[in-house]
């Protein structure tokens, strides 16, 4: 049985096809009506991805997207948008393991590598729960390009806590801490990135 029930009966309802809709998206000419329905069904194979990593697109999708190219295209837009997701799957094993330890890392993570940077910080990598090095680093630097986004789009707090429970599935409590991190430090990060501008405006 075909996953989207929903969208299905919602394409015949309103005699729309989601291969044409996918065809304006990509042309950036979506009719407005079924703007928001689009973005939803997106959001609802997304979803139906973050709980079986090996889960068939083409799969969901049947009964109401059949171009092949079209498959494939929303197979690209979802491996984009779950990048975030998968990389950071250590956190989450973590946050299951031990929650505490991953709040520990992630009040280091702002004192010692957003806020203020030491270099040695990645050598504490097993004190955090992280397997090796380059893991810790790697998972780091996904949260920090995070951060920075937030704060260069002005993200209200409450916005950053849904999204971070979007992007990295962790805990509400969690994605409360590092918003709350964030909204502490918002204006010292702030002209840490505007300084880092003037620099490299300097050199050019």
């Amino acid at each position: 049985m075909p996953k989207m029930q929903g969208a299905i009966h919602y394409c015949r309802q309103n005699n729309i096809s989601f291969d044409r809709l996918i065809d304006d998206f990509k042309n950036g000419t979506i009719p407005e009506e079924y703007d928001d329905f689009f973005y939803r069904t997106l959001d609802e194979i997304k979803e139906l991805c973050k709980q079986d990593k090996n889960v068939n697109i083409k799969a969901i999708v049947e009964g109401f997207i059949h171009d092949e190219q079209n498959i494939g295209y929303l197979q690209e837009i979802i491996d984009n948008r779950l990048t975030r997701y998968r990389e950071t799957k250590v956190l989450r094993d973590l946050e299951n393991r031990n929650a505490v330890d991953l709040i520990h890392y992630i009040e280091s993570l702002f004192s010692d590598y957003i806020v203020r940077f030491d270099p040695l910080w990645f050598d504490s990598y097993l004190r955090f729960g992280f397997t090796s090095k380059q893991e810790m680093e790697r998972v780091s630097s996904h949260l920090n390009s995070l951060v920075h986004y937030y704060v260069y789009r002005r993200y209200t707090q409450k916005y950053i806590e849904m999204d971070l429970g979007d992007k990295l599935g962790l805990a509400p409590s969690t994605c409360r801490i590092i918003a709350d991190l964030i909204e502490k430090n918002f204006e010292t990060i702030c002209m840490g990135d505007i300084l880092l501008a003037l620099n490299h405006l300097s050199k050019d």
